[in-house]
């Protein structure tokens, strides 16, 4: 009779610990990574705050103001020093039109940018952004504090 509650606890304990491992999910961690021949940057937010250096950081900034046209502006720093930006002004359509759906997917994407998402963005050789990607995932890495 001993011997089954040994084995019963033992059952238990290797069953936590699958459980343990089966809720621990994937994790990534992608530093900030800049391409200038391909006018690309992309990183993880979470991975550039929590990186060794005081170097690495990634994101995009919206503004909008009365009489002025909406301004997305990314930005990203990669351990190397290397600083790139890119900016897209929306245009303000004249009264009774609508924005075009280009412009509206530009401010939704970039809208749902969180502190802790995957960032890619693209720009052409003005410096305006032709692409900003965001991935909101649960193996993103998140902030430390």
């Amino acid at each position: 009779m001993n011997k089954n509650i040994w084995v019963v606890l033992g059952g238990l304990a290797i069953g936590a610990t699958w459980i343990t491992v089966a809720r621990a999910g994937m994790k990534s961690t992608i530093p900030v990574v800049i391409n200038s021949a391909a006018r690309s940057a992309k990183g993880l937010i979470g991975s550039a705050r929590n990186s060794a250096d005081a170097t690495q950081y990634i994101g995009c900034s919206m503004e909008a103001a009365d009489g002025a046209n909406p301004v997305i502006k990314c930005f990203a720093s990669s351990s190397g020093g290397t600083v790139v930006t890119c900016s897209r002004t929306t245009v303000n359509p004249p009264i009774g039109l609508s924005v075009n759906a280009v412009e509206l997917g530009f401010l939704s994407v970039a809208s749902s940018i969180s502190n802790d998402s995957y960032l890619q963005f693209n720009w052409d050789s003005t410096g305006k952004c032709t692409r900003i990607f965001v991935e909101n995932s649960s193996d993103d890495e998140v902030k430390k504090f």
